[in-house]
């Protein structure tokens, strides 16, 4: 269920240059967890937005995603706040 299994995306992201990535999805205690988990083991830094149209129950992003990206495997941070980052740093 990981974005990494038996594809070339570790190999496209470190040609890039790509050391960060963002992690927001619909079955965020599933794929989404596999693949920051993936992520974190291959170096990568994680992060995963709280606020995502998901399909988990409530109780699976407790459990999973935010309290295992929060303590393991990278920070949680809000949409909102990420994006006034993104738009602020673009107008720099």
């Amino acid at each position: 269920m990981s974005g990494f299994q038996d594809t070339e995306l570790d190999s496209i992201l470190r040609n890039l240059g790509v050391t960060t990535l963002m992690f927001a999805g619909v079955n965020a205690d599933q794929c989404v967890l596999c693949t920051l988990q993936d992520a974190n083991f291959r170096g990568y830094t994680a992060c995963c937005s709280r606020i995502v149209p998901q399909h988990s129950p409530d109780y699976c992003m407790a459990a999973t995603i935010l309290q295992h990206s929060a303590s393991c495997f990278g920070f949680i941070v809000r949409s909102a706040s990420l994006t006034h980052q993104l738009v602020g740093n673009d107008r720099a």
